[in-house]
């Protein structure tokens, strides 16, 4: 694959290198579009009017370079744009398009989110506000994925943008293992030596700074010896609580270098992460936390949907509540009491793996390679893992969309996805999408294709009238109480929301393709519906897809799987059901032929044929919308 990394990029920022690292580590070729404006400017928030000024026209001047650069670079995959990109991602989009290659853009924070609600440098009725939000709200639309940390930090940006959940993804910072490579085991703390803390960062509200102080001054008569390294928006604040109540045994350093880092988390006994209590401060895992991790240094950090993602509770691991100095003091006093047993502990080293270059590459490549399968007529395609649109499930799938659009987005859950390809179209029409997969191989392939799914293996409590939509293609046939299913599927939906259900249509067309898929039954019109009507659903279409192409590929399907069931002698139904949403080896073969120009124009034809005799009762397979009515037992 290649890559082209564009933009104004700030390379002195960890997040920045690491991505480039991680890609060229796993061997994608990256094309460095660049040029460099930040040199100089440590913290934005502190910059003079003159310097904004200044600053602003350099931004500017640079434009013109990067897109003479961008028009000359040899043919790519996709573009990135970096950290931070606001601007530069909306410049690109037109150059872009026109060369038509996909864009990925790391916003990796809200402006807003940052400025407004988490540093409160304006209110939110403020101008500077809501320019930042249409600002950042255009931005996001001019890429085809954004990036951000943590699952928790993209559900939220998608949320407050009105991103369908697909156009965001999440790749975690990590950190440079030369700059903070894994220090010795953790020594014992022994008699009355003082346990030393330290906190490194900027002094922004989301660190908690005052927490901390809050927490040393309560520990003034115990053995802790304190470091706080940083300046910024909060200096003051520290200077004034420092005036206030004099600490000894706290030493304040205003800025140390980055290579120095690695010697200070040396000499620490625990490192302090984040303690402020702001929305933001909950979705995100600051540098210092991965950094710590890598160094395999124990952790006291404010407990988060976002650090969930990475650590859990215990092995020198302790989670406290926001703004809770007590619980940060109690914290380090459990520290001090259990590290005994840490001492001679390798600490995190499954998280750190996670967080190296090369595992950072890794997730923004298959975020990279999801992005690349997308067919705009067929949909996900992923040929280089056994998976392609077959021509029925891509006739199947221009209905569904067709109705799905129609319902304005939702919760939605779908029982077995398969490959997962549908999830992806549906997503885009705005959808919440969940995932019911019981085979394991369905279950692996979906995770790997449509990253940041919610998928289960098993239902999940909560599900009690949970969902406004919930699509079951192909699955309802693989079930031998389909009644009993339908009713449990009715129990998951909201009074009032709509089930989408496809099932293959016509006894008579039964051959070796259902026994292959381990059907029980193939459906006819009249029964699906009284079959759905007595398990408390309203019918409110019911069309029959797939005439007249999915008729004529039927007998090579069967003739392919008559072969295949010789080899497969002695499968029970779950082995047959378990892969049948996955296995693709004939369609594989075809790909080529459905993927060309006289093969898209045959399949286009196919659709508009298809549309026309929807209500014939002439297809392959029956597609029902219908609704649960209230009020049904």
């Amino acid at each position: 694959m290649r890559v082209a990394f564009w933009g104004t990029f700030d390379l002195g920022k960890p997040r920045n290198r690491i991505l480039l690292r991680g890609l060229q580590e796993n061997d994608v070729e990256v094309l460095l579009c660049h040029r460099q404006i930040w040199a100089g400017v440590e913290d934005k928030s502190r910059l003079t009017a003159f310097e904004r000024l200044r600053f602003l026209s350099r931004v500017l001047l640079a434009y013109p370079g990067l897109l003479l650069g961008y028009l000359r670079l040899p043919r790519h995959d996709a573009v990135l744009v970096g950290y931070l990109g606001q601007l530069d991602v909306m410049v690109l989009w037109l150059f872009a398009r026109l060369r038509r290659v996909p864009v990925v853009w790391d916003a990796f924070l809200s402006l807003v989110d940052t400025v407004v609600d988490d540093r409160a440098l304006v209110s939110p009725r403020h101008p500077l506000a809501r320019l930042l939000f249409a600002w950042e709200w255009l931005a996001s639309r001019a890429a085809d994925r954004v990036l951000l940390d943590t699952r928790s930090h993209a559900e939220a940006f998608a949320a407050a943008y009105r991103l369908p959940r697909n156009r965001v993804a999440a790749v975690f910072v990590g950190a440079e293992p030369e700059a903070f490579p894994a220090g010795p085991p953790p020594a014992r703390v022994e008699g009355h030596a003082p346990v030393r803390v330290l906190f490194y960062g900027q002094l922004i509200p989301l660190h908690g700074v005052e927490t901390i102080l809050r927490a040393a001054r309560a520990a003034r008569e115990e053995p802790f010896d304190w470091t706080l390294i940083g300046q910024g928006q909060q200096e003051q604040l520290v200077r004034r609580m420092l005036a206030e109540v004099p600490l000894p045994r706290l030493r304040w350093i205003p800025w140390v270098p980055y290579e120095e880092l690695a010697r200070w988390i040396g000499e620490a006994d625990v490192c302090l992460g984040i303690f402020g209590a702001s929305g933001k401060a909950a979705r995100v895992i600051p540098n210092k936390v991965f950094q710590a991790v890598a160094a395999g240094k124990p952790l006291v950090t404010r407990d988060s949907p976002a650090i969930r993602e990475l650590l859990g509770e215990g092995c020198g691991v302790y989670l406290v509540p926001p703004d809770d100095p007590e619980g940060l003091l109690e914290a380090l006093r459990r520290l001090r009491a259990e590290s005994g047993a840490l001492a001679g502990k390798a600490l995190h080293a499954a998280a750190r793996e996670r967080i190296q270059p090369k595992a950072i590459g890794r997730e923004l490549l298959k975020i990279l390679e999801s992005l690349l399968s997308h067919d705009p007529l067929f949909g996900l395609t992923a040929p280089g893992r056994g998976w392609v649109p077959a021509p029925r499930y891509a006739l199947r799938r221009a209905r569904v969309l067709a109705l799905a659009g129609r319902l304005g987005g939702g919760r939605l859950l779908e029982v077995g996805p398969g490959a997962g390809a549908l999830l992806s179209d549906l997503a885009a029409l705005g959808f919440a999408c969940e995932a019911l997969e019981t085979s394991e191989e369905a279950f692996r392939l979906t995770s790997e294709l449509i990253p940041g799914v919610r998928i289960v293996p098993a239902p999940v409590a909560d599900w009690s009238v949970a969902f406004d939509v919930l699509v079951a293609c192909e699955v309802l046939e693989h079930i031998a109480d389909d009644r009993a299913a339908l009713e449990e599927w009715r129990g998951w939906l909201r009074p009032g929301g709509h089930l989408i259900l496809s099932v293959p249509a016509h006894a008579r067309r039964w051959s070796a393709t259902d026994v292959w898929a381990g059907h029980f039954r193939r459906y006819e019109k009249d029964d699906l519906r009284k079959l759905l009507e007595s398990a408390g659903f309203a019918v409110l279409e019911l069309e029959c897809y797939g005439f007249p192409l999915s008729n004529l590929i039927e007998p090579l399907r069967a003739w392919s799987h008559r072969h295949a069931l010789r080899r497969r002698e002695g499968a029970g139904l779950p082995e047959a059901t378990a892969q049948s949403g996955v296995e693709r080896g004939l369609e594989v073969r075809l790909w080529p032929l459905q993927a060309s120009l006289p093969g898209r124009l045959l399949f286009r034809a196919a659709l508009r044929l298809q549309k026309v005799f929807r209500n014939r009762d002439l297809g392959t397979g029956y597609l029902v919308l219908a609704r649960r009515i209230c009020g049904a037992p």
